[in-house]
């Protein structure tokens, strides 16, 4: 915590609580100087109602204000560890043995619990004035705090206590801190080597569930779901297994984080809708098209909803509840009216009749599941619009980008719906994960792609990589003229990139813009094409073979992106002409590298 330095202790940490008395504030000010920055030494907490010696503070100088642990030795005659284990046990928490005062966490039963379950923890501190917290997750929304119980007249005393217990449980967040941290960074490189779930992944079938964007899935056959902050950084991992346990990575920071559900970023001014597990968030998604906040668990709930308040101030917040009518305490509904008191928010639970209730039915993706995507829609979209009656009610098609499409301008000779992907056309799509009909970028954010319905390639991107794909495929389907609809950024990119692959397109009509770039790009292929290839044989034919491709390389950095692929494919053609042999194009590996796949051995369990 400190170090010595020229006979003095010189602070290292960021904070360190003094017991200084409201009276001795302006000496103590004054003893403890300022600091480099010009400003004072100390500080004071006033949620802890604590003065604190800053990083950097001498803390030689602070000696009559260090809290002194001997002040409060012996001061009650009550065993702590008895009394923390009375009050545990008169709520309802079971112990076959006295409390472990470590600090760590330890899960134990409850009256409430069958069979192995364990729905109590607690935490005991017997550093300084013994402390601790317990809960039973069945009945308590929020831990419950104990204090050893002491009576301590001198006043000082108490202002020393108080003090040494601020700095222990400030180091232990500390400490905490890091390791949420270095779980946070492992979290990270994990998610980014997992590949999409399968859509036919048992918990996804038997929850009538989609796979939505950046929900992977690993060797092991877990759901893999990523938990984010505001900024989309990962904190930690959820996993769900095929029989619907789910767990969360050990020592990741789960509070305030959240994983969004759907094909739609979230967006300031409209609403944020929240629900507890992936299931529902799904359920909720596919009948409403709007995106939902999934906070892993009731007790998150306020939390995040805390922080997508500060990020989103325009947003209104509904909190979707689980019903948990069966326990002591509705915890789902609890939660979801602090969460909307928190926002100025709204709440609102599935209704149900009475023989959906008789068969324990709780939250969303159960009315899902037995009353159909229609009346999920109803009663969440009604209760929106009394919600927020001045809002323009757009309808879920129209919240996301406009879906563009390419398709063959004389469709009724490209009647097939389904496609076999032939060889030359795999290397196009590695890079892509399919599930059924849709694709997906394989890096995050694994966000959908196009979608390929036989006869029509839609797209909600103005992507020129994926256009380029796109029109692969259009080419090896033999659409030699297609037809764009869409957005006018999507179709002139289009337009563009086909006219110089020789197609004829309809949809889209060139401005002097557009005419203007593709002059300019054609002429260079044609100039750097024969000039490249243009050397004569000779007995070192491998050299000028290099040389040749080389210079098609180096020239094509100064071309548009979209036009390098056809770029180097005629010039490779043209070799292979002059040179009378298998000329090949040396590109960097798309898929994972062996250092990806020995990352993915180290952190993925």
């Amino acid at each position: 915590m400190t170090t010595q330095k020229n006979q003095s202790y010189q602070l290292e940490t960021e904070r360190f609580y003094l017991a200084v008395p409201y009276a001795e504030r302006e000496q103590a000010k004054k003893v403890a100087g300022i600091l480099q920055n010009g400003k004072s030494a100390i500080g004071f907490d006033s949620d802890r109602n604590l003065w604190f010696a800053k990083q950097g503070a001498n803390l030689t100088r602070l000696q009559d204000w260090l809290p002194k642990p001997e002040k409060f030795d012996n001061l009650t005659s009550t065993d702590p560890v008895n009394e923390f284990a009375m009050q545990m046990q008169s709520a309802g928490l079971l112990l076959n043995e006295l409390p472990l005062m470590d600090g760590k966490v330890h899960r134990v039963k409850t009256q409430d619990d069958k069979g192995s379950q364990k729905s109590g923890a607690y935490a005991g501190y017997n550093d300084g004035h013994p402390a601790g917290w317990y809960q039973d997750h069945r009945n308590h929304s929020e831990p419950k705090k104990w204090i050893a119980s002491f009576k301590q007249s001198d006043p000082f005393a108490k202002l020393q206590i108080k003090a040494q217990l601020a700095n222990r449980e400030y180091q232990r967040q500390q400490a905490q801190s890091k390791k949420h941290q270095h779980h946070a960074k492992r979290c990270s490189q994990v998610f980014q080597l997992l590949p999409i779930a399968n859509a036919d992944h048992p918990y996804l079938k038997r929850k009538l569930a989609k796979v939505f964007p950046d929900v992977c899935q690993d060797k092991q056959g877990r759901l893999v779901i990523p938990l984010m902050d505001e900024n989309h950084r990962v904190h930690s991992l959820q996993r769900i297994y095929a029989n619907g346990f789910k767990s969360l990575k050990k020592g990741a920071a789960k509070t305030g984080h959240f994983f969004v559900v759907g094909y739609k970023p979230l967006t300031n001014g409209e609403p944020i809708l929240y629900a507890e597990g992936y299931a529902t968030a799904a359920s909720i998604v596919e009948a409403t098209g709007r995106s939902v906040v999934m906070t892993v668990d009731a007790g998150n709930m306020p939390k995040v909803a805390a922080k997508l308040k500060a990020t989103y101030p325009q947003s209104g917040h509904l909190f979707l509840a689980d019903d948990d009518y069966k326990n002591a305490v509705n915890k789902g509904v609890e939660k979801a009216k602090q969460a909307a008191n928190l926002t100025q928010g709204f709440w609102l639970m599935p209704r149900f009749i009475r023989d959906q209730i008789e068969h324990g039915m709780t939250d969303f993706n159960d009315l899902f599941m037995s009353s159909g995507k229609s009346t999920v829609e109803m009663q969440i979209e009604d209760h929106i619009k009394k919600c927020w009656p001045y809002l323009i009610q757009k309808r879920p098609e129209q919240l996301l980008p406009e879906l563009n499409s390419i398709a063959p301008a004389e469709p009724d000779k490209f009647r097939s719906e389904k496609t076999v992907t032939p060889n030359n056309i795999k290397p196009v799509l590695e890079h892509y994960h399919q599930v059924e009909n849709r694709y997906y970028f394989n890096r995050p954010p694994k966000q959908l792609a196009f979608i390929d319905k036989g006869n029509k390639l839609q797209s909600r991107l103005v992507n020129s990589k994926v256009i380029t794909d796109l029109l692969t495929l259009a080419n090896d389907r033999g659409w030699q003229q297609i037809k764009l609809s869409g957005c006018k950024a999507f179709k002139r990119e289009v337009w563009y990139q086909a006219k110089l692959q020789g197609f004829d397109v309809k949809g889209y009509r060139a401005d002097d813009k557009d005419k203007i770039r593709l002059q300019q790009a054609q002429p260079q292929q044609r100039v750097v094409v024969n000039s490249t290839i243009n050397l004569n044989q000779s007995p070192n034919q491998n050299a000028n073979q290099q040389t040749a491709l080389e210079s098609a390389r180096t020239f094509s950095q100064v071309m548009q992106p979209a036009s390098q692929q056809q770029f180097m494919a005629k010039v490779q053609q043209k070799l292979k002409v002059i040179f009378g042999k298998n000329t090949t194009i040396t590109e960097q590996h798309k898929g994972h590298s062996s250092k990806e796949v020995e990352h993915e051995h180290q952190f993925e369990r």
